[in-house]
């Protein structure tokens, strides 16, 4: 077992894995399984389960043996691609205009099995007038049920523009809603995920 707490973000657990037995180089192939699934099957993304099952069916159907070659910033756009093409498809995409800024949120799927391990992964994408991406920018975040997670140690837009966060499911069936406001902006938002079993 791997040990992961409760409050932990995305970059937590990483480090976690890459400092124990499993190795970098093992994050490396798992992140570039995932995204080689978004690629290979965007609509099977939005039914994805990221559990760590899920993962190591990932890494061994693709027989991915060799580390990721990409950036990690591709990575994130990739990821984020996928996540809002899924989010326009189940109905969870919100759009926002702050007159000088854009701000785009969604999830992978608003349906969850509610076992305490699967995932929704979502974003939120903070642009300016001109498209471009509005970077380290502060984003008030909180879920009612299960737990959320960030790719980053902190709630803040990358250089991209993109905050990638995931919510773990509860065990037992309940509507979540996610909170979110860009206090500079004065915008916010909500999305709701169902944990079902």
């Amino acid at each position: 077992m791997l040990g992961l707490q409760k409050g932990w973000s995305l970059k937590q657990v990483r480090r976690t894995l890459a400092q124990g037995t499993v190795g970098e180089a093992i994050v490396a192939i798992l992140v570039t399984a995932i995204v080689a699934l978004m690629l290979a099957m965007p609509s099977a993304v939005a039914n994805a389960n990221p559990t760590r099952s899920g993962l190591n069916s990932v890494v061994s159907s693709l027989g991915l043996a060799s580390p990721a070659s990409q950036p990690a910033d591709i990575k994130h756009d990739l990821m984020v691609t996928e996540i809002l093409r899924a989010a326009a498809q189940n109905g969870s995409l919100i759009e926002l205009d702050a007159g000088s800024a854009q701000v785009v949120a969604g999830v992978n799927r608003v349906v969850v099995p509610a076992d305490g391990d699967s995932l929704a992964w979502g974003v939120i994408k903070i642009t300016d007038s001109e498209s471009s991406p509005m970077v380290n920018e502060f984003i008030e975040i909180a879920t009612s049920e299960g737990s959320l997670y960030f790719i980053e140690n902190m709630p803040r837009t990358d250089s991209s523009g993109n905050l990638i966060f995931a919510v773990r499911a509860t065990r037992y069936s309940t509507v979540t809603t996610v909170r979110f406001s860009v206090p500079r902006l004065k915008k916010s938002g909500e999305i709701d995920i169902f944990f079902l079993f």
